[in-house]
């Protein structure tokens, strides 16, 4: 089974020292075992792993204050989305205790990362 991940290592990554979990349920099937998806960087000879979460993950994380994901960019021609913004949902009108806040990104796993980052600071 071919897999394309959709976060490089230093989103990751900001996503793990952010505290967001570790483990879920995105599982890639190797000769028929199932391993949990990681990226890694080595540092100081030492191998550095980070979760790669779902988009249903991520989304969820984000719970009552995710709003959408738009799709941004010209669908003409070959190039098509070029991009993926990910906004806040709920009532903006108390922006002091609801701030609007959004993510973006060249997949929708980013955008949405960024997103939940935004949402944790």
């Amino acid at each position: 089974m071919l897999y394309y991940l959709n976060m490089n290592y230093e989103l990751a990554k900001q996503l793990k020292d952010a505290g967001f979990p570790q483990d879920g349920d995105n599982m890639e099937l190797c000769h028929g075992e199932s391993e949990t998806v990681f990226v890694s960087d080595i540092e100081d000879g030492k191998t550095n792993y980070c979760y790669v979460p779902t988009l249903s993950e991520l989304i969820e994380a984000c719970g009552d204050r995710f709003g959408a994901l738009h799709a941004m960019g010209t669908l003409v021609g070959e190039k098509g989305i070029t991009s993926w913004k990910a906004e806040s949902g709920g009532d903006h009108s108390i922006e002091d205790t609801f701030p609007f806040v959004n993510g973006k990104g060249e997949t929708p796993e980013e955008a949405v990362a960024k997103l939940w980052l935004e949402l944790n600071k």
